[in-house]
């Protein structure tokens, strides 16, 4: 093997066909010739099918979810519209902010006490009357609607609660 020489990278390259048709063919001709390469290239066909053949092992959707979060976690973070808006804003504004979150944080946190209060007691009402009305298309649209704003609504204060609770503003 003249340009080639007889190296272990060259014949992977040809195994995995990552040379072109030239660099190919002059392994091919050196592979006619040399009783070493052609013993080496069987053996790395070998291993290559032998490790084709292991079977994958499967990972359980928990732990595949708990990885993910791990792996995920800091990219996570760094986007959410909170860490978007501190990492915009100037330290004035911040300033500005946490004066906000310290004189009105209380009220706001009351405000979403009384508006999951209020959520929850409309879900309730709900699920009362859809045992006394008429089970037709509109009851069961308007009920749905009702049903799925609630529980986006509790999705969203959860959203919140949770951001802010993980910033350290509640407890």
């Amino acid at each position: 093997m003249s340009d080639l020489g007889c190296y272990d990278e060259n014949l992977s390259g040809y195994l995995d066909g990552a040379l072109s048709s030239e660099e190919a063919r002059v392994i091919e001709s050196h592979l006619q010739t040399c009783a070493h390469c052609r013993d080496t290239l069987n053996r790395m066909q070998a291993l290559s099918s032998a490790v084709r053949q292991v079977p994958r092992p499967e990972a359980s959707l928990l732990l595949t979810a708990r990885i993910l979060s791990r792996i995920q976690t800091p990219e996570i973070y760094a986007e959410t519209p909170l860490n978007k808006l501190l990492q915009s804003w100037g330290l004035l504004n911040l300033l500005v902010l946490g004066t906000l979150v310290i004189l009105f944080g209380p009220v706001l946190l009351e405000v979403m006490r009384v508006i999951v209060k209020h959520l929850v007691i409309v879900t309730s009402l709900v699920v009362k009357l859809s045992w006394q009305l008429p089970l037709d298309r509109t009851n069961l649209t308007l009920g749905l609607v009702l049903i799925v704003g609630a529980m986006a609504a509790f999705y969203g204060f959860g959203r919140v609660f949770s951001a802010l609770s993980r910033e350290g503003t509640i407890s």
